[in-house]
Formats: structure tokens, C-alpha cells, sequence
């Protein structure tokens, strides 16, 4: 253990904060050094703050509580002790400190905190009272009293040392500087010497009734024990060979077993086929019946279609004829064809196409209708024109034969009475006339291009007519096309249904498709609790391999852990041995002063086992002690690797039992899903 550095607040006389670095260079330079100073400057107080920082007490008071602090500077509300050191375990820093209620001179004293942190990366370690001082105690090897007998000596340990009598600084010196082992060890020694003399004297004693063997005897006897040693041989080949048998066997046994178990839930397995092999024919039947499901609803909606077309077709079959009668009137078989055609649309999804070109036609047909009415009514009106023309024309002509007569007379009359030309002044008169006839003549030949145009509309109208009624007539041999093969597919699918209603097949087909979900389910099921159970054998076997991985690594744990505090106590005691025996080369001077039967003058004993040069060797001691650290270290490491390995191992046995949990839960479920699955499907389960 080194002591690094000291850091305090207001302890005793020495208030405000301090800070003392053992690490600097004029402290390491000199290698020794001295704090010195009048009574009461704050020396010891220096001694108590690294005491109180590491042990939470000093050796001047024994335990700072609560309701007794009197280390704390007067006219303060808070006190602190800090100490940083370093052992071959790392670097830590210790800190304990106690303050007032407020921090306020007068308050009451509050409960101390005492906690150890790793130096250098900041991490508390221990915060609570009692568990720091056993860190620390683990750490550095040594508790309050060894502390201040190896490392910090209390004032007022001389003064007593000095005071005392001649044969009482002896066993004083022993406590202050802790060399009361070696008396320890010399009682041992003495001990173990008488002991050790009479089983020798044992041993002579029997020794002496031994009779010794002629060489012959010890010739037989050795050829005896090759004899035997032969047979040890061979025995333990046989014991070798009959262990590899049993662990043969055994493994043998266990592949038996477990194949044992494999054939049983393989019987289980067949059992279950055989008890699902009637459902999975059902299951078979249902996927071929589910093939036709659309098919079927398909002859469904069409029977659907059938019996409400039937009644229709049976109501408009009635009354065709008179439709067919009737069919000269062009409004009337519009309106008709209209409405049977609106109707036909509504219930007639699958001939669309017939109905949409029969609407089509009707559409045209009365459009054409309507055109031939119009054109029949012009050509009525074409017609009367015409005769009025005619009759005008007649007129005309009638009056035109009697104006060419009479110009003719006329002519005549001028021939025969030339004489008459003085007439010339009524020409006017006469040329009205033959305007007049002129026009009459011209609407005669108007009238005739009209009736003309008007004949020939009407031929163009009736040729129009005429193909719409082919055009309706080949519509309505498609129609009757459509409801025979509309009554072929009905039989069909009367004969399909067997006599049963279209809502029972659809409610047997759910039926089966619900039947086949649940027998798939189940399948599945049955699968995920095989391959449950397999799983589980084999976390079974893990976790039984974990566990055994587990207890030997405890074993080991234990056996370093033993080794590791026998190793701990060695070092101590080897750095205690070194330490005197440094003590002991340091006070060579004075060893040779020393004379046999005088009392030493700073022990006053008077046997001196060390002034004739006996001393024992430090450079062995340190050796030893150097050895034994590094033997601590590998026994430490190794420690921590296996209590590594057996962390990693609990982890992984806490999650090889929680996994078998969930597997069992797994279990329990699937086995209940399937149990409900079975008593749903109406299939009993083949007992084992």
C-alpha cells in the first residue's frame, strides 16, 4: 500500500482545507522526510485525516458518530478527510465527511458518509459505512489496528516504550513494532522440536524390532511385487476397459431411450394420422368441391335469373302474338320492345350483349318509326299539294287549251280580219293573260319535282323500315336463342343441385372451407409441438450440461478463493517479515555493541540471537515475498476468469430455464388449442 496524497477540512487546529501530494518530486527525491512543528501546529492531525479518511476513526477517538464529533475545528459547520492510495489492485480514493445541519456552526451534527471510488475512472464502489471499511480491508490487507501498528504509528507509542522498565520494553517493542510473531514462532519451533524428537526416538525404538531380510527373502519378495505390479497392470487395463464397457453401455441405454421415446411419438404420430385420415379425405373432397365454388355461384345467381325470367318469359310468350299483330303500329312496339327491354336489363346480367343490340335496334326502329310517320305524314301532305297542283295544273292546261284556242281564234280572227289590227291596243290585256298561264304553268312543274323528291323519300323510308325489321326480327331469333340456352343451363344446374336448394350447398361449402381452416390449424399445431418437444429435450440436456459446468466452476471458485486468502495472509505476513528484517539490517551498528548477558539498551533483553550475525537474509524474505505476489496475481486472475465464465454461465442456465418455461407454456397451449380444435371437428382422440 502507498499513500498517494491527503486532502482535509477543518480537523482540530488546522481549519480551512488542505492538500498534501505525497507524489511530488521533493517528497520522492529525499526519500525521507519530517513533519515537524511546535505542540498543537496540526501534525498529528495530518496522521488523523488519513486515518479518518481511510478507517472513518483516529487512534485518538475511536468512533466519530452522530451525537460526538470532537475532531471537527471549532466554530465550523463541516469537516472532510480525503486520502488517495494506490495497491497492486489499482488506484482509489477514500473520502469521509460529516457536516452540520445548515453547515451551520451551531447545528446539529448530521450522520458521516464514508464511501471509496476507483481514482481513476470516478466510479463509486462502496458508499456504505460498514462495507467501505471491509473494501478497504480487502484491498490494502490490513484493518485499523494492523494500519497503525505497520504503517502509522500512534503518538504516545514511544512515550510508554521509554517509560517502561527494562524487561517490560520487550513485549512493548514487540506490540509497536508487530515483531511478537517471532516469539510466537520460537514457541512453535521449541514445540515442534520436542515433538518431532520423540517420534524420533519412536521410530529408533521400532527401528531396533525390525529384523532384516536374508537377500533371498528379498529376492522372492521382489519378484512377488513385479508379480503383482504385472497383475496391478493388467487389472487396471481390465478396469479400464470395463469402465469404457459400462460408458458403452450406458450410452447405449440411452440411444435405446431415447429411441424408445422416438417410436412412441411416432406411434402417437401415426395414431393421429390415422385418427385425421378420414377428416383429410373430407378435406380432400372439400378442396375439390371448393374448385367448383364459383362455378356453383355462378349457377346460382342464374337459377336465380331462371325463375324470375321464367315468369317473365311465360308472361311476354302470352302476349307475342298480339305483339306480333300489333307490330305494324311503330309507337306501340316501341313502347313495348322499351319496356321488355328495361325489364330484360334488369334481370338479364349474362345477355347483355343481346339485350343491348335489341335496344339498340328497338331505339333505331323507332327512331325510323318516327321518321316514317313523319315522312308518311309529309308525303300525305306532298300528296294533297300535289292533287291541288294537279287539279290547279288541269285547271291551267284547261285554261291554256282555251287560250290556245282562242289565240288560235285569235290568230285566225287576225288572219281572216287583218284588217282588225287596230286591236294592237288591247295586247296589253292579252299578255297579262299568257303570264298568268306561264306562272300557273311553272308551280305545275314545281309541284311535280316535289311529289317527285317526295316519292323517292318515301321509297329510301320504306327501305329503312323494311331493314329494321329484318334487323328486329333477327334480334328476336337471338333472344329466343338465348332463353333456350337459358333453359339448357337451368336443367344443368337442377340436375347439379340433386334436388337440394342453392343456400344448403353454400352453407355446406362454408361449412367444409371452416372445417378445412381448423384441420390445417390443427396440423400446424401438431407440428409446432413436435418440434416443441424436440427443442425442449435438447434445452434439457443443455441446461443439465450448464448446471454440471456450473458446480464445477464453483468447485474451482472455492478452491482459488482458499488459495487466494491463504496467499493474501502469506504476502501480509511476508511484508511484515520484510519489513522487520529491513529494521533489523538498519540497526546493524548497534547489534555489534551488544555482549551476551547484558541487557540490550533499547529492548533490555539479554539473549541477542542476532549479534553474532545471524541475521536473516532480506533479499531471500523479498524474494519470497515478490514470488508469492505473483503467484496472488495469477491465483486473482484466474479467479476473475472463472467467476467471469460462471456469471456467463448462470446467464446462460437463468436463460436455458426460462426458455424450457416457455417451451412447457408453449406446450400447455398448443396441446390445449389442439384438444379444442379436435373437440370442435368432432374428433376423438386415439388413446395411448
Amino acid at each position: 500500500m502507498r499513500i498517494l496524497g491527503v486532502r482535509f477540512k477543518n480537523l482540530n487546529s488546522l481549519t480551512g482545507e488542505w492538500h498534501v501530494d505525497f507524489t511530488h518530486p521533493d517528497y520522492a527525491s529525499g526519500g525521507i522526510f519530517a513533519i515537524t512543528g511546535p505542540t498543537g501546529a496540526g501534525k498529528t492531525t495530518i496522521m488523523d485525516a488519513i486515518c479518518l479518511g481511510l478507517y472513518g476513526r483516529t487512534p485518538r477517538l475511536d468512533k466519530v458518530t452522530k451525537s460526538s464529533n470532537e475532531i471537527m475545528s471549532r466554530q465550523t459547520g463541516e469537516c472532510f478527510a480525503e486520502v488517495t492510495f494506490e495497491t497492486q489492485k489499482g488506484r482509489y480514493r477514500c473520502h469521509w465527511s460529516q457536516h452540520r445541519s445548515r453547515k451551520k456552526s451551531d447545528g446539529e451534527l448530521q450522520q458521516a458518509r464514508h464511501e471509496i471510488s476507483d481514482a481513476d475512472s470516478k466510479i463509486v464502489l462502496e458508499s456504505k459505512i460498514n462495507e467501505v471499511g471491509e473494501f478497504i480491508e480487502k484491498a490494502t490487507g490490513m484493518d485499523f489496528e494492523r494500519f497503525t501498528r505497520s504503517m502509522l504509528l500512534a503518538q504516545g507509542g514511544f512515550a510508554v516504550f521509554l517509560q517502561a522498565s527494562p524487561n517490560e520494553r520487550a513485549p512493548i517493542l514487540e506490540q509497536i513494532t508487530g515483531t511478537e510473531i517471532y516469539s510466537q514462532i520460537s514457541m512453535k519451533v521449541h514445540q515442534r522440536r520436542t515433538e518431532e524428537h520423540d517420534k524420533l526416538e519412536i521410530f529408533q525404538a521400532e527401528l531396533k524390532g525390525i529384523q532384516v531380510l536374508s537377500e533371498d527373502e528379498e529376492r522372492d519378495l521382489r519378484t512377488g511385487l513385479k508379480e503383482k505390479e504385472g497383475q496391478e497392470i493388467k487389472l487396471a487395463g481390465k478396469v479400464n476397459d470395463m469402465h469404457k464397457s459400462l460408458t458403452w453401455l450406458g450410452g447405449i441405454f440411452a440411444i435405446e431411450k431415447e429411441l424408445g421415446e422416438l417410436d412412441k411419438k411416432q406411434q402417437d404420430f401415426e395414431k393421429l394420422r390415422e385418427a385425421f385420415e378420414p377428416e383429410s379425405k373430407k378435406l380432400e373432397k372439400s378442396r375439390k368441391a371448393l374448385s367448383l365454388e364459383g362455378d356453383y355461384r355462378g349457377v346460382h345467381a342464374l337459377r336465380a335469373q331462371q325463375e324470375s325470367e321464367t315468369k317473365e318469359l311465360d308472361g311476354a310468350i302470352g302476349i307475342l302474338p298480339e305483339k306480333d299483330k300489333a307490330c305494324a303500329d311503330a309507337l306501340t312496339v316501341k313502347q313495348a320492345a322499351e319496356t321488355r327491354l328495361n325489364e330484360a336489363r334488369t334481370r338479364q346480367m349474362s345477355e347483355a350483349d343481346v339485350i343491348k343490340k335489341v335496344r339498340d335496334l328497338d331505339a333505331r326502329l323507332g327512331e325510323q318509326k318516327k321518321q316514317l310517320g313523319e315522312k308518311d305524314k309529309a308525303i300525305g301532305d306532298l300528296e294533297k299539294q300535289g292533287k291541288a297542283y294537279v287539279g290547279h295544273i288541269e285547271n291551267g292546261e284547261q285554261a291554256l287549251k282555251k287560250s290556245h284556242a282562242a289565240l288560235e281564234a285569235v290568230h285566225e280572227y287576225q288572219t281572216k280580219h287583218a284588217a282588225d289590227a287596230a286591236l294592237l291596243a288591247n295586247l296589253t290585256a292579252i299578255d297579262k293573260g299568257f303570264a298568268l298561264l306561264r306562272d300557273i304553268e311553272a308551280k305545275h312543274t314545281k309541284a311535280c319535282d316535289e311529289l317527285s323528291a317526295a316519292a323517292r323519300e318515301k321509297e329510301s323510308a320504306l327501305a329503312a323500315c323494311n331493314k329494321i325489321e329484318a334487323d328486329h326480327e333477327k334480334s328476336r331469333q337471338e333472344f329466343e336463342k338465348g332463353q333456350r340456352e337459358f333453359k339448357r343451363l337451368t336443367d344443368e344446374i337442377t340436375a347439379i343441385l340433386k334436388g337440394r336448394e342453392i343456400s344448403q350447398w353454400r352453407h355446406d361449402a362454408d361449412a367444409l372451407k371452416d372445417r378445412e381452416r381448423f384441420l390445417i390449424q390443427t396440423g400446424e399445431t401438431i407440428e409446432r409441438i413436435d418440434k416443441t418437444y424436440t427443442a425442449l429435450d435438447g434445452l434439457k440436456t443443455g441446461l443439465e450440461s450448464l448446471k454440471a459446468d456450473n458446480v464445477k466452476l464453483s468447485d474451482e471458485i472455492k478452491s482459488c478463493s482458499d488459495k487466494k486468502a491463504l496467499l493474501e495472509k502469506d504476502i501480509v505476513t511476508l511484508e511484515i517479515k520484510v519489513s522487520l528484517l529491513s529494521r533489523i539490517r538498519d540497526l546493524e551498528e548497534e547489534r555489534k555493541r551488544l555482549e551476551d548477558g547484558k541487557p540490550c539498551p533499547l529492548c533490555g533483553a539479554t539473549d541477542h540471537p542476532y549479534a553474532q550475525g545471524n541475521v536473516p537474509l532480506l533479499n531471500e524474505a523479498e524474494a519470497e515475498l515478490k514470488t508469492t505476489k505473483t503467484e496472488f496475481k495469477k491465483v486473482s486472475e484466474k479467479l476473475g476468469k472463472l467467476e467471469a465464465g460462471q456469471i456467463k454461465t448462470v446467464a446462460e442456465i437463468e436463460h436455458a430455464e426460462k426458455e424450457v418455461e416457455e417451451k412447457k407454456a408453449a406446450l400447455d397451449t398448443g396441446e390445449k388449442q389442439c384438444a379444442d380444435a379436435l373437440l370442435r371437428l368432432n374428433i376423438k382422440a386415439v388413446p395411448e
